[in-house]
């Protein structure tokens, strides 16, 4: 192997005190890489953060010589985008793009979600309603990758 690679150390920080913390307190816990929720993950509504809050953000991913590739947002847990249910699909879709905004306004290019449950709608259908929201999402928002995380089925 030629050249010494990078060890990147991180955790889930909280964006409680706002997103311009998150630089500071994750090299404060010896980190050089972080997840956030863009949001409160258990509540449908969320709103981009300030210029003022992204600015402070920015400015300190560069003081603290952070590199925004080791940077991940976690999508609410209230998002199902395999749910054949309209209203929750639709909810869904819409809180992915603006999380995908949020993401975008901080430089973080990677969104994590769980894709969620079909509820007996069908593998297939369920695949394809996935397949439709993240198509509209990265339509919207073209400078961020979605990350699907799976989940193992109950009991299994």
């Amino acid at each position: 192997m030629s050249g010494k690679r990078e060890l990147i150390i991180g955790a889930h920080m909280p964006i409680g005190g706002g997103f311009a913390r998150v630089p500071k307190e994750t090299v404060e816990i010896g980190g050089n890489a972080f997840q956030i929720f863009p949001h409160n993950p258990r509540q449908w509504n969320a709103k981009l953060p300030s210029d003022d809050d992204v600015v402070h953000f920015l400015r300190d991913v560069k003081k603290y010589n952070l590199n925004p590739e080791n940077f991940m947002c976690h999508a609410g847990y209230l998002v199902n985008v395999a749910s054949p249910k309209e209203d929750i699909w639709e909810k869904s879709v819409a809180l992915l793009i603006t999380e995908a905004k949020i993401c975008a306004r901080l430089g973080i290019k990677y969104l994590n979600i769980h894709p969620g449950s079909h509820l007996g709608l069908g593998e297939k259908e369920g695949i394809e309603r996935v397949a439709r929201a993240l198509n509209m999402v990265m339509e919207k928002e073209k400078n961020v990758y979605i990350l699907l995380e799976n989940v193992v089925k109950k009991g299994g």
